[in-house]
């Protein structure tokens, strides 16, 4: 009977020593997960700031080499007179006494003047930088003087050219007796050639 009593009480300590044991592990245990858990969330940010600096390095390093590549760096303006050479002759010989050329801006600024042509002798008064006259005439060319303008601008990743002259030439030839007739043409590109020549009938 005694013998009964006491395997009881043993048993009966052993059983909170085991509970405790078991306790301690589990603790152990939780607390392991929980630093394995705050442990996650602290490289996941490590890891999305590092992503993020890169990102806005690659950006700042494309906004250098967009600015750089279209931003001008070359810039050429020219602007002034070029001249152009006229020469007027008459296909079946008749005589010329004088002609006049002048540069306009267009052909169809000098057609607007055919129906009233002013005499080589008025343009040489009115002086105009744009037109000569050759007085008497003499079959040789008539230099005048002709408006351009030239801009470039140029970048690495871009160019831009715009070129201007007055397209126009208006021609009056004054045959011998007085009579007028003019003719109004188109000038070549100056940049090409800055010669032209004009056969009258």
């Amino acid at each position: 009977m005694i013998a009964q009593v006491l395997r009881s009480i043993g048993a009966a300590c052993k059983v909170p020593i085991r509970n405790r044991i078991v306790r301690g592990r589990n603790v152990k245990k939780n607390l392991a997960e929980s630093q394995e858990t705050s442990a996650k969330p602290a490289g996941w940010i490590r890891r999305r700031t590092v992503s993020t600096m890169r990102c806005i390095t690659i950006f700042l390093v494309f906004l250098i080499i967009a600015g750089v590549a279209f931003t001008p760096y070359q810039k050429t303006h020219d602007d002034g007179l070029w001249p152009v050479s006229v020469t007027v002759c008459s296909a079946s010989g008749r005589p010329i006494k004088a002609f006049s050329a002048e540069a306009l801006m267009s052909r169809a600024a000098g057609e607007a003047q055919l129906n009233r042509l002013v005499p080589p002798a008025a343009t040489r008064i009115d002086n105009c930088i744009y037109a000569g006259v050759q007085e008497p005439f003499l079959g040789q060319p008539l230099e005048i003087n002709v408006p351009f303008s030239y801009t470039i601008r140029g970048s690495l990743a871009w160019n831009y050219k715009r070129y201007f002259q007055y397209s126009g030439l208006l021609i009056v030839v004054e045959w011998e007796g007085g009579k007028l007739e003019g003719r109004a043409l188109e000038l070549p590109d100056l940049r090409v050639g800055r010669e032209v020549n004009v056969e009258f009938p």
